[in-house]
């Protein structure tokens, strides 16, 4: 999978960031953990997604070698400071989404 540049940069014509999860889905497993409401961290509520733009993608690399963009939203949930993370595929599956606390 080839990560461009346009996945996560602004768009040249319009100057507006892109839209991360434009053409996505979540993968069976995403969607288990989202089920799990005692999984609260995989479980938060999907109206995090309005608030992409606060966010940054980057790529990452994987453990396989294939560069995938993440989208970080800083934000807090449950009384926790931290990050919301999905990480998307090279075909739109999202198949990483989960609150991140950052340590203190």
């Amino acid at each position: 999978c080839f990560f461009a540049q346009k996945e996560y940069d602004v768009n040249p014509w319009t100057g507006k960031r892109n839209d991360f999860f434009k053409e996505t889905w979540y993968s069976n497993k995403v969607l288990g953990h989202m089920s799990n409401t005692s999984d609260a961290f995989h479980s938060f509520p999907e109206n995090v997604k309005a608030f992409q733009m606060d966010g940054v993608v980057t790529p990452l690399k994987g453990n396989d070698g294939i560069i995938r963009p993440i989208l970080k939203i800083p934000g807090s949930y449950r009384g926790r400071e931290g990050y919301f993370e999905f990480i998307k595929e090279c075909d739109g599956m999202i198949n990483h989404r989960l609150f991140r606390q950052i340590k203190n």
